[in-house]
């Protein structure tokens, strides 16, 4: 096993190595758009994705807490990780938090599935039953 300190968005790994890529919650913190076409470099022709997502319902019961807390940080935050979440939905693309550069935001079916067919997967699937799951192949 080899272990490497990266960004998802840049893998320090070569073309078409992977025949699936998996991630259980690190997506909705990276910039998704970014994140998928890497995922798609990695991957080797009929390779597949599973992923999970934030649905914009949790981002917004977990600012409803912070109001109600008055937690005022957190509904900042919360507030760019919804506003975010609108942006990637609408426009296909997110912004980094303006204090740290980071990312995050909620997802929706619309969005990801355009991110998804912009960066040409196929045979995608979108549940959202238990977890917002995701699964899509690269096309052989």
């Amino acid at each position: 096993i080899q272990y490497s300190k990266c960004t998802a968005e840049a893998l320090p790994l070569t073309d078409n190595l992977f025949d699936l890529v998996f991630s259980r919650v690190a997506v909705p913190y990276t910039n998704v758009p970014e994140t998928m076409v890497e995922m798609y470099r990695v991957l080797q022709p009929g390779g597949r994705v599973w992923f999970t997502l934030h649905p914009a319902k949790m981002t917004v019961r977990q600012l409803s807490a912070s109001v109600k807390k008055r937690n005022v940080k957190d509904v900042l935050f919360r507030t760019y990780v919804l506003l975010n979440g609108f942006m990637l939905h609408w426009f296909g693309r997110l912004v980094p938090f303006p204090t740290n550069g980071q990312y995050e935001s909620c997802q929706s079916h619309k969005a990801i599935r355009s991110v998804l067919d912009n960066v040409g997967f196929v045979n995608v699937s979108i549940s959202q039953e238990r977890h917002f799951l995701v699964t899509a192949e690269k096309p052989r």
